[in-house]
């Protein structure tokens, strides 16, 4: 079970899966209003194995609330289901407490809100999943102890599923992004995130022909603040020409009418009134 709200990362692999080995693919309504739980039950099955949604989705800025997300952790494990959270847009832009969000497995990257190198990510799984998420790929590093007889300990941790030799740099610089912003402070990110998506709301609101496709309040926002177009612009040029013409890197996203901005905390209210005016100068 996925969303409707999905980057490609969440659904290209399912429709691998899907071509390889059968499985079914159902889709629930993660739009802004709809209720997660009631969603997720209108879709379960005695044949469901797995829900696999964002944590805060790319395409219409949902962030799940912390305490729906661990109702739906609960009702799931009652089933026997394992509960998958795309966290690419999660930490870094909204409050990110992996255990609290009731999840199985939680994913993130590290060049989006933490600012780190890209190619560098990272894998939470609850201990008591760990024997249950079993390799699909090991090597050297996956193994607490092995010897040339056939016997091997698996690591203790979500390390196991490191293997091989690997970016070490990049991972360095990961880890150099994640401090840096934990001395600024997360929570004081997350706070000015939330102010300038307040002055992103009212500048849109201000502007003709302008209209706001994400979730106008907390906690059900984040810095992903999403644009809706007015009839007959198109998303795609204007990205294009966002980029050529005025430097200002935004994103059209699923719905053929919404484009992404990403709010983040060292942008300017100058900037969002820039990038704001320029969207209603070349839609209108």
């Amino acid at each position: 079970m996925i969303s409707n709200m999905e980057h490609p990362a969440n659904v290209v692999p399912w429709y691998v899966l899907r071509d390889r080995f059968g499985i079914v693919i159902r889709e629930i309504d993660l739009s802004s209003g709809t209720g997660l739980i009631d969603q997720v039950r209108g879709q379960l099955s005695d044949r469901t194995q797995m829900v696999s949604i964002s944590h805060v989705s790319r395409n219409n800025g949902r962030a799940l609330r912390t305490g729906e997300s661990a109702e739906l952790g609960d009702l799931l494990r009652t089933r026997g289901v394992r509960y998958h959270l795309d966290g690419a847009q999660g930490p870094g832009c909204v409050a990110t407490d992996f255990r609290a969000l009731g999840c199985d497995c939680y994913s993130t990257c590290g060049h989006k809100w933490l600012l780190g190198p890209k190619g560098t990510g990272a894998l939470f799984v609850r201990r008591e999943r760990l024997d249950d998420v079993q390799l699909s790929w090991a090597g050297s590093h996956s193994h607490a102890t092995m010897d040339y007889a056939g016997a091997y300990t698996l690591l203790p941790s979500a390390a196991r599923y490191e293997f091989g030799t690997r970016a070490l740099a990049d991972f360095a610089g990961f880890a150099r992004a994640v401090a840096w912003m934990e001395n600024i402070g997360l929570e004081k990110v997350e706070e000015r995130i939330q102010s300038l998506v307040d002055h992103a709301i009212e500048t849109v609101d201000a502007t003709d022909g302008l209209g706001v496709s994400s979730p106008r309040s907390r906690p059900d926002r984040s810095g992903v603040f999403v644009v809706q177009l007015p009839e007959g612009c198109d998303a795609t040029q204007l990205y294009n020409d966002l980029r050529e013409d005025e430097g200002i890197l935004a994103s059209p996203v699923r719905e053929e009418r919404d484009f992404r901005l990403s709010i983040h905390f060292f942008n300017t209210r100058d900037e969002i009134d820039a990038a704001i005016a320029a969207i209603a100068e070349r839609c209108n």
